[in-house]
């Protein structure tokens, strides 16, 4: 009696084998990526936009460089940041005054707020009491100036 060879067998299991990689490609990429924060309420948000994009024009002609420099990862008190403000010549920005807000996407109860307060002329640090590390949308306003900057950054934080 002969036992046919088939290679349909080989065929289906490599193909499932092939699935199966490909899935755990995709949720590596997916962990080791997180997404950013999108909005509660959508609606409100795109009511406000034309005001926004007016807000952030303002301050990109204000012409200023706001260096941020996060906390490379937390410790007891949270993550300290520290921006440093020049205008458009080059000369520090003094007597400014401001806020930062962390959303991170995955869980709003770890959302955070902080003020920024001037340490010397043009830089100004604030802590933020986040409690655990990961990606974060921080959104920037700094007020004392011809107009208001804003501005909305990105920064990943370690565990400590």
């Amino acid at each position: 009696m002969r036992v046919s060879r088939s290679p349909w067998p080989w065929g289906i299991g490599i193909g499932l084998g092939v699935v199966v990689v490909a899935n755990a490609i995709m949720i590596h990429i997916a962990l080791s990526h997180p997404s950013a924060p999108a909005a509660a309420d959508h609606y409100a948000e795109s009511q406000r936009w034309s005001e926004v994009q007016a807000e952030r024009q303002r301050a990109q002609e204000l012409g200023w460089t706001v260096e941020l420099r996060p906390c490379a990862q937390l410790d007891a008190s949270g993550c300290a940041l520290r921006l440093e403000v020049r205008d458009a010549q080059g000369e520090v920005v003094p007597g400014l005054h401001g806020r930062v807000s962390a959303q991170r996407a995955d869980d709003v109860t770890l959302d955070r707020d902080a003020e920024l307060a001037e340490i010397s002329a043009g830089e100004y640090e604030g802590t933020l009491a986040l409690a655990r590390p990961g990606l974060y949308a921080l959104s920037i306003r700094l007020e004392g100036g011809p107009a208001p900057w804003v501005d909305e950054r990105r920064i990943e934080v370690g565990s400590p």
